[in-house]
Formats: C-alpha cells, sequence, structure tokens
C-alpha cells in the first residue's frame, strides 16, 4: 500500500495530477478501507485454520485490531516517507493531509511519530493480553 501511495504522491504528480479534495477523499477513504478489509481477511484466514478456542478467538480479536491501529497510527505514512520519500519531512512541515491537522489543528512529523508509538504501545498491550490469558488457561499435563 504504501507503494501505491508512493505512485499517486508522487509518480502522478510528475504526469502533471493536481490535487484536490473532489479525488483525495475518495483515494483515502478507499486506501483507509483497504487495511480494514485486511485485517478482517486475516483475522478470518487465522480463525478459519485455528481450533476454534477461546484463546483463537482473542487472537483474532488481537490481529484485527493491531492491525487497524497500526493503520490509524499512519505507519503507511511513515513507511512511504522513509522508503520511498528518502525521509521524513522535517518538522516544520505541516501534514495537511493528514485527518488529525482537521482534529488538532497541525500535524507533523514528530506528532506522527508520537501517535505511531502510542498505536504501538496499544498493539504490544493488546497481545500482551491475549498471551497472558493463554498462560492462565494452559493446562501442564505429564
Amino acid at each position: 500500500m504504501s507503494r501505491i501511495d508512493f505512485i499517486v504522491n508522487s509518480v502522478l504528480y510528475n504526469y502533471g495530477l493536481e490535487f484536490s479534495y473532489n479525488w483525495a477523499n475518495t483515494y483515502w477513504l478507499t486506501y483507509s478501507f483497504v487495511f480494514v478489509v485486511f485485517s478482517a481477511v486475516t483475522g478470518f484466514f487465522y480463525w478459519f485454520g485455528s481450533r476454534k478456542t477461546a484463546f483463537d478467538k482473542r487472537f483474532v480479536v488481537a490481529l484485527i485490531v493491531t492491525i487497524n491501529l497500526l493503520a490509524l497510527g499512519g505507519l503507511q505514512d511513515i513507511l512511504f516517507f522513509t522508503i520511498w520519500a528518502g525521509g521524513l519531512p522535517g518538522n516544520s512541515v505541516v501534514w495537511w493531509w493528514s485527518q488529525w491537522m482537521g482534529i488538532f489543528g497541525t500535524w507533523n512529523s514528530l506528532l506522527q511519530l508520537d501517535l505511531m508509538l502510542g498505536m504501538v504501545g496499544f498493539s504490544v498491550l493488546t497481545w500482551g493480553w491475549v498471551l497472558n490469558q493463554k498462560k492462565k488457561t494452559f493446562k501442564y499435563t505429564l
């Protein structure tokens, strides 16, 4: 997905694409929806191949939550800039395209990294909860 973002936000602009919220809102909505669908498909396939225990239910929830938290946290923006665009913009650059700009009035690379680290933290807590639940229910047999 970060490569598709690079094509839209770099290559197509080199061919004369002009920014417009008319096409950008649909693009952003579709782009975000891909992550929601991907998380659901990932969870479904895990569930389909699992033993369907209570642990497996929590595991599916953790997969779906993690994928969506990372997308909400803007992992795709960080990947776009670090892999395809040569690095994050300086902190003086306002991320006007971010949904967080509309909510908080400003947004930059430092705030984006803080958000991403927060979402990683919530993901770690989610997995800690899931794995701790398995540890509590694991029966030792000889």
